[in-house]
């Protein structure tokens, strides 16, 4: 794994199965002495166009802190690292091949948007978003970029719905024919994915059961790759530092940084927003001012939407305009998590129960051209897997997501305020572009 990128990928990945009709469930002063890294003035995000829909996004970002507190609880101890937007693909697409009105419903509240929107808007602004993500004019630096990438592994038996086939084409699908009983398919898919998520995480399934009734594989890719700007940090400052985790004390590596840069605090948290070569993604941090126990779980109950917009305001409108000039203290940090049974916590991760689609009126079969009176496509497995690595010269993520479905029977120049931020306990951090999309989220616990 290089150390002269920043790497972020995401994959949603859905296993398509066909069965019968039953749901199956399958604080620090400044060391001048040490001359770390400075600049003068503040990196501004490059404005690109066309500009997203500020509403969806709003209530896409909505959705995503719902779903960092609920996985951050479902984690327990453990450090969590996800991509929001590669599982709202996820469900988008599933969801374009359900009929089940419960399931719809569920979609737009988890989304957080009003009963009056259906799944079809809800497909045009990811569409958009697709669109943008892919459009080379929004890439402002050759070594930042964001690529977003669609597969639909189909068997051989089945004919996708032409309907079904217009909404993946337009998310720039690939559409595969395969054999799933030939012992090639699964390194087939398994490539798919590694290629997209750049060789991160080199497969999503070791096999695949009950592979006659397996009709599809849906597949959804989000990569990005950057670079801190020159000079960000220099690992001759990189130096041990004790770590107050949750689960022990620890001395770790930890990066130093002296810079005028976005920065926002407040009587709950203090927050740093570093932006990549070329600013058009960003990695935030919100760490709590309190170092007990409990301070990540109580931040992130308090991590509304209204209040990550008033944190994320703050980074470029500080107080009175004045900008801030500080000691940054950040660790090394590399975390992996990987969810395979995603289908049976669905509810309470992703506040969207998949196991309503329980009977032969309700399933999936939007997607393929099925004789429902023969076979109906369900969902039966659900998995997440994701990795992400931080260090001097920027950050490596990749994440994967999969479900598969069963046939059944700019700041002003003032002298700066002073802060010193030392990220030596549990905080939260996330990798956002300059339209607001969340990519990825998690939480540090230990190290």
């Amino acid at each position: 794994m290089s150390c002269n990128s920043i790497l972020a990928t995401s994959v949603a990945l859905i296993l398509s199965v066909i069965s019968s009709g039953i749901f199956a469930k399958n604080v620090m002063t400044n060391q001048a002495a040490e001359q770390l890294p400075t600049t003068t003035k503040p990196l501004t995000s490059t404005p690109v166009s066309p500009p997203l829909d500020k509403m969806h996004l709003n209530n896409s970002n909505a959705y995503a802190l719902d779903m960092l507190r609920n996985f951050n609880q479902a984690s327990g101890n453990n450090n969590l690292i996800f991509s929001p937007t590669s599982l709202q693909f996820l469900l988008a697409i599933l969801g374009s091949a359900s009929n089940n009105p419960a399931l719809l419903k569920q979609l737009n509240f988890a989304w957080h948007e009003p009963s009056t929107i259906n799944i079809d808007t809800i497909n045009e602004q990811l569409t958009l978003r697709s669109q943008y993500i892919d459009n080379p004019l929004n890439s402002t630096h050759k070594s930042s970029f964001l690529t977003i990438a669609n597969g639909l592994f189909i068997n051989i038996k089945y004919h996708i719905n032409p309907d079904y086939k217009t909404l993946i084409r337009n998310y720039n699908a690939d559409i595969v024919n395969l054999d799933f009983t030939k012992r090639n398919a699964v390194a087939t898919i398994n490539n798919w994915v590694s290629k997209q998520a750049k060789r991160q995480i080199p497969s999503i399934i070791d096999k695949l059961t009950n592979a006659k009734s397996t009709a599809m594989v849906i597949v959804n890719a989000i990569a990005f790759e950057g670079q801190w700007p020159k000079g960000y940090f220099n690992v001759k400052h990189t130096k041990p530092m004790l770590f107050n985790g949750l689960k022990a004390k620890k001395s770790v590596l930890t990066m130093r940084q002296n810079n005028l840069v976005h920065y926002y605090e407040d009587d709950n948290l203090q927050a740093i927003y570093l932006p990549y070569e070329g600013s058009q993604y960003s990695l935030f941090v919100l760490l709590p001012n309190s170092k007990e126990k409990d301070a990540l779980d109580n931040l992130l109950n308090k991590l509304d939407i209204d209040y990550f917009n008033n944190i994320h305001n703050g980074f470029f409108n500080p107080p009175k305009g004045i900008p801030y000039s500080g000691t940054l203290f950040l660790p090394r940090f590399k975390i992996t998590y990987n969810n395979q049974e995603l289908l049976d916590q669905s509810k309470q991760l992703l506040g969207v129960d998949l196991n309503v689609v329980t009977n032969q009126e309700a399933t999936f079969n939007k997607a393929l051209l099925i004789d429902k009176q023969d076979a109906n496509l369900v969902v039966s497995r659900m998995a997440h897997k994701a990795i992400i690595e931080v260090n001097e010269k920027g950050t490596k993520a990749a994440a994967i997501s999969a479900a598969k479905l069963t046939l059944t029977s700019a700041q002003p120049t003032r002298q700066a305020v002073n802060f010193t931020m030392k990220v030596d306990h549990p905080f939260i951090y996330g990798i956002i572009d300059n339209q607001q999309q969340l990519l990825f989220l998690g939480t540090v616990k230990s190290l």
